[in-house]
C-alpha cells in the first residue's frame, strides 16, 4: 500500500509545483504588463479674470514624477497665447504661461496647467534645448541621450512678453521640435524659445500618435487624437500649419482619463484668409 501511493503523491506535488509556477508567471507577467505604473494626471486651475499675464504651476503627487505637461487658455478666443508649458528640471511641476496679445482684451480667462505623473521610470531624464536669441521666427531640437526615447514634452518662450507664440510641439521616437513665431504687430526684442524632452529607457506598447484637422480658415477650431486600445497618454503635442503668427495655440491637454489629447487653437483679433490646420499628438504606453 505504502509503495503503491508514492506515484500518486509524487504526481501531486509536481501538480502543486506546475500551479506555482504557472501563478509566478502570471504575476510576473502582470508586473511587466505594468510599464507606467501610478500613471495619473494633476491639473490646477487660476481664477477667471483679466491679468495682462499669469503662470500656474501644477506639483505631481508624492512618490511619483513629472513625465509631461500641458496648458490651457479658456476664455481668451484668440487674444491670449499660451506661452509655455515649462518643466521644471527636479521632475515634478509642470508651469504654464499666458499673456494677453499687445492690444489686451476686456475677457475673463482661465488658465489651466496638467501634469503626467508616474511612478520613476527607468533611466528618465530632462533634456533641455535653447534657441539662439533674437528677433526671428524659429525652432529648436531637443534630443535624447542615445538609447533612450521621448515619453514627454514642453516648451516655452523668453522675451516675446504677448508678442510671440508657441506654434509647434512636437515629439518623435528621440527628439522634440518646437517653433515660435512673433504675433502679426511683431516685436523688436530678442526672445528664445526652449524645447522640453522628457526621455526614459523604452516602455512597452510606446507610440506617438497624431491626427490632423482639415484646413480652413475659421475663428477657432480643434482636433483630438486618441490612443490605441489598452493605452494611456504620457506625453501631449500640438503644431499650427498655416497660421503664420496670426492663430494661437490656446489649449494642448490631455483628457481626465488619459486615453485622448486636444488641441484647440484661435485666430487673433484681425483674423486671417490664409487657411490653417491643427495636429494633435499623443505619447502613449501600456499603462
Amino acid at each position: 500500500m505504502t509503495h503503491s501511493s508514492l506515484p500518486w503523491r509524487t504526481a501531486s506535488v509536481m501538480a502543486l509545483l506546475a500551479f506555482l509556477l504557472i501563478a509566478c508567471l502570471g504575476a510576473l507577467s502582470d508586473s511587466a504588463s505594468a510599464a507606467v505604473p501610478g500613471l495619473q494626471r494633476a491639473a490646477r486651475s487660476t481664477p477667471a479674470g483679466s491679468p495682462a499675464a499669469i503662470d500656474r504651476p501644477v506639483s505631481c503627487p508624492t512618490g511619483t514624477k513629472m513625465l509631461s505637461g500641458g496648458g490651457s487658455v479658456v476664455g481668451g478666443a484668440g487674444r491670449v497665447i499660451l506661452d509655455g508649458i515649462r518643466l521644471d528640471a527636479p521632475l515634478n511641476t509642470v508651469t504654464t504661461r499666458a499673456f494677453e496679445q499687445a492690444n489686451g482684451t476686456n475677457l475673463n480667462w482661465t488658465l489651466n496647467a496638467f501634469a503626467m505623473c508616474a511612478q520613476p521610470l527607468k533611466g528618465l531624464v530632462q533634456v533641455n534645448a535653447t534657441s539662439a536669441d533674437n528677433s526671428f521666427g524659429k525652432s529648436v531640437v531637443a534630443t535624447c541621450p542615445t538609447g533612450k526615447k521621448v515619453v514627454g514634452l514642453g516648451a516655452e518662450t523668453d522675451g516675446g512678453i504677448g508678442r510671440v507664440e508657441l506654434d509647434d510641439l512636437i515629439p518623435a521616437g528621440d527628439h522634440v521640435t518646437a517653433t515660435g513665431f512673433e504675433t502679426e504687430t511683431g516685436t523688436t526684442d530678442n526672445w528664445t524659445i526652449t524645447a522640453h524632452a522628457m526621455c526614459a529607457n523604452p516602455v512597452p506598447g510606446l507610440e506617438i500618435r497624431s491626427l490632423a484637422s482639415d484646413f480652413g480658415s475659421f475663428d477657432g477650431g480643434g482636433v483630438s487624437e486618441t490612443c490605441s486600445a489598452g493605452k494611456k497618454v504620457l506625453g501631449v503635442g500640438g503644431e499650427i500649419t498655416g497660421g503664420l503668427g496670426q492663430v494661437s495655440m490656446d489649449s494642448v491637454t490631455p483628457n481626465a482619463s488619459l486615453t485622448s489629447v486636444n488641441v484647440d487653437a484661435h485666430e487673433d483679433a484681425n483674423g486671417t484668409d490664409n487657411s490653417w490646420n491643427l495636429t494633435a499628438y499623443a505619447i502613449c504606453a501600456t499603462p
